[in-house]
């Protein structure tokens, strides 16, 4: 447990996210605008999210893809769908055609 702790510690030290969630927060109290980063996305980063799989591959024949795999796909899916790529539609017109 003290190791876990110690790590996010280093974590939020080394990124200084700490100091970056103050800062976006003291701004936004200034502007009136909700903050970038908040109390609680920063408690969310730095907690253990290491999920297990192995009850979905067993009963359900799930397998997770590479994150090279995945992204490859999505960038091709989103060239055919004309989100991206050259001479692709503006985000406006591909949402309105969808």
């Amino acid at each position: 447990m003290k190791l876990i702790k110690l790590m996010k510690k280093a974590a939020l030290g080394i990124f200084g996210v700490g100091a970056a969630r103050k800062k976006a927060e003291k701004k936004a109290k200034k502007t009136g605008k909700k903050p970038v980063l908040t109390s609680f996305a920063v408690y969310n980063l730095a907690r253990n999210n290491a999920f297990d799989s192995s009850k979905a591959e067993e009963e359900l024949d799930y397998h997770t893809r590479s994150y090279k795999e995945t992204i490859h796909d999505m960038i091709a899916w989103m060239k055919e769908d004309g989100l991206i790529g050259v001479g692709c539609a503006n985000t406006a017109t591909a949402s309105a055609q969808a």
